[in-house]
């Protein structure tokens, strides 16, 4: 799981068909190995919750190959996630520009509160 894959951490190569394939992947601070369901916590950067995104959802399927269920269980440990990750993007604010920065803060701020409110 890498919850800071996007384009600007991904290498590409150009082979002589003129066709890319991935030759790395950078920024490895937030990668953690195991549970499936921490792929669809990275998303809300995208996306504002992927389980009601059903294309989000089909997509997912249709390359895992498995019918999604997301039990309570399944809830709690991604709601953890969520703090995991808000965490992290609070903490990194010290090298944002003072305004970006304090709107990242109150976006935090306010999702975190929604979050441990859910797990209390």
């Amino acid at each position: 799981m890498n919850f800071d894959l996007w384009p600007g951490n991904i290498l590409l190569d150009r082979k002589e068909n003129g066709r890319y394939f991935i030759s790395g992947i950078l920024d490895f601070e937030r990668c953690f190995y195991g549970d499936p369901k921490g792929d669809f916590i990275a998303s809300v950067m995208i996306l504002d919750d992927a389980q009601k995104e059903e294309a989000f959802l089909r997509g997912y399927r249709q390359i895992t190959g498995t019918e999604l269920t997301f039990t309570e269980r399944d809830q709690i440990r991604m709601d953890l996630y969520r703090v995991y990750l808000l965490l992290n993007l609070g903490i990194e604010t010290y090298r944002f520009e003072p305004e970006y920065a304090a709107q990242t803060l109150k976006r935090v701020e306010t999702q975190l509160n929604i979050v441990l409110d859910r797990l209390s």
